[in-house]
């Protein structure tokens, strides 16, 4: 069923409509946190958090065709409270963490990775993260992000030189 009838169902109280769109956004949703917070755990605890108030809000949703754009910003502001919270300094991946992101790639090539992201400035990393992991257009990320198109851009830009040199630092370290 098309996401934006089942919107209008959830917002009318249809649990399972709800329950359907949740089901969706799942595995994105739970990628997104792991990036964030770096273990599953916690990444479980933001998913099930965020499900929670996706269920409280839903009602204040202004656009039904914008759920997961709407759902994936719940997420990464319960992401941020949870590292508010406990004051996080480092990501202690754990090797089937790193898998379940892209299962395709080497596992230490995923951890690389999400090492470099976490050395980027945070509206870099929101970028890249809203870009590549979740599918957003430019327009969908700046639109989130409330900042200009040229301005995603430009942080895209940076972003992806830092992650270049990062890496490549990486691989000469060994």
């Amino acid at each position: 069923m098309e996401t934006e009838k089942l919107v209008k169902k959830a917002k009318r109280g249809n649990r399972k409509a709800l329950e359907t769109l949740f089901n969706q956004i799942y595995v994105q949703l739970y990628k997104t946190a792991l990036i964030y917070v770096g273990n599953e755990q916690d990444a479980l605890d933001i998913v099930q958090e965020t499900a929670f108030k996706i269920t409280k809000k839903i009602h204040t949703l202004k656009d039904d065709k914008y759920f997961k754009t709407w759902a994936i910003r719940i997420l990464i502001y319960t992401a941020y409270d949870l590292l508010d919270q406990t004051k996080k300094t480092e990501n202690p991946f754990e090797i089937e963490e790193i898998s379940s992101i892209n299962p395709t790639k080497r596992t230490d090539e995923n951890l690389d990775l999400l090492k470099a992201l976490e050395q980027l400035p945070i509206l870099q990393k929101n970028s890249i993260v809203l870009y590549y992991f979740q599918d957003l257009s430019i327009k969908e990320v700046a639109d989130f992000m409330a900042i200009p198109e040229g301005t995603v851009k430009y942080y895209l830009h940076e972003a992806r030189n830092k992650l270049k040199k990062i890496l490549e630092r990486t691989d000469k370290n060994g």
